[in-house]
C-alpha cells in the first residue's frame, strides 16, 4: 500500500433523471392508446407489481371498457359491448392542452 487512506464521499445531488412526455390518446368509443414510438418508454406493472410487457415495436392500446379479457390491454370487446367513452371527464380537473393554449374547458364544480 502507498499509505494512503481510502477516502469516499456521498452524492448529495443525484442527477435528476431525464423528463419523457408519453402522449396517451383516448379512441372515440375504444382504448386508451399509446404510440408505438413512445411505447418503450412506458412500464406497466400488474397487482403484484409484476412487470407486463406489451409487443415490442407496437403501440399499447389499454382497456377503458372494462371487459376486455385480455387486461390490460384492449380484445376490442368494446366494439361488442356497446360501449359509450363520450363523457370527458367526471370529478376530475380539465388540463389545458400545450398545444392549443386557449381555454382550458369549464372549471369543476365543488357541488355533488
Amino acid at each position: 500500500m502507498n499509505g494512503k487512506a481510502l477516502s469516499y464521499s456521498r452524492l448529495t445531488n443525484p442527477v435528476p433523471a431525464p423528463i419523457v412526455t408519453i402522449t396517451i390518446r383516448l379512441k372515440r368509443n375504444g382504448p386508451y392508446v399509446i404510440a408505438a414510438e413512445e411505447a418503450s418508454e412506458v412500464v406497466i406493472l400488474d397487482a403484484d407489481g409484476t412487470r407486463v410487457m406489451p409487443e415490442s415495436g407496437r403501440s399499447i392500446a389499454l382497456c377503458r371498457c372494462g371487459a376486455s379479457s385480455t387486461k390490460p390491454f384492449c380484445d376490442r370487446s368494446h366494439r361488442e359491448n356497446g360501449f359509450d367513452g363520450s363523457i370527458r371527464w367526471t370529478d376530475c380537473y380539465p388540463v389545458q392542452n400545450p398545444v392549443d393554449q386557449g381555454s382550458a374547458g369549464p372549471a369543476p364544480s365543488d357541488s355533488k
